[in-house]
């Protein structure tokens, strides 16, 4: 299982703003993503197998399945969307990747944007949740946001932001040069409404030695 964006808002262009428009999107703003599924299992989802549905999460509306017409999309609740598979769907054979792009409102501006644990439930009801996507990590689960587009981080065309890396930092602060003054010593962040520094600086730049004594654990009073 792999999750990925496709196009951002940023990258939109007027097809597809008119399609998100017609899906009513709010503002006929949109962006896409896939959902990409390998059956890696050791038996093939048969042709016309209607015994089954795709459950998953998306924190955007999830507003239709742009490239097949063999699944439906249904949204269920809250974040909840589920795919049930039609008379007509081919089936899945043992190693096949199934690739669904799907419109969603608005725009997904991180990895984490996407959740795991999606899951499926049978004719009788009973859920799975599919095992390459059971984790708290997302690591493994969504590829990189730059991957289909180097803007794809950005929220609209004119987000004149620049994505910060290690690099960019060290030489914006380098720009800065040394800060003079000792107004930066009692900066908190985020700001507090008040603050009232007493007492001299501590110099620290030979380094510090700490010794707590010999450790005494406390009498239990229980």
């Amino acid at each position: 299982m792999q999750l990925e964006v496709l196009t951002n808002y940023q990258a939109t262009g007027d097809e597809l703003a008119e399609r998100c428009k017609r899906e009513g999107g709010s503002g006929a703003i949109c962006s896409t993503y896939r959902i990409s599924l390998t059956n890696a299992g050791e038996a093939a989802l048969a042709p016309g197998a209607s015994e089954w549905s795709l459950y998953f999460h998306s924190v955007r509306r999830t507003l239709a399945l742009m490239n097949r017409d063999d699944l439906r999309l249904e949204h269920v609740k809250g974040d909840l969307h589920r795919l049930v598979p039609l008379a007509h769907f081919p089936g899945l054979a043992q190693g096949e990747t199934l690739q669904l792009d799907f419109l969603a409102e608005y725009w997904f501006q991180f990895e984490s944007d996407f959740m795991p644990r999606l899951f499926t439930v049978d004719a009788n009801g009973q859920a799975q949740v599919i095992q390459s996507t059971d984790s708290n990590s997302i690591a493994e689960l969504v590829l990189p946001i730059e991957k289909n587009h180097s803007d794809n981080w950005k929220r609209a065309s004119t987000d004149a932001n620049v994505l910060a890396t290690a690099a960019s930092r060290f030489e914006e602060f380098s720009r800065r040069g040394v800060q003079e003054g000792d107004q930066w010593q009692s900066r908190i962040i985020p700001k507090p409404l008040k603050l009232e520094s007493r007492g001299i600086a501590v110099d620290i730049s030979a380094g510090l030695s700490v010794d707590g004594g010999r450790y005494r654990p406390r009498p239990s009073t229980l």
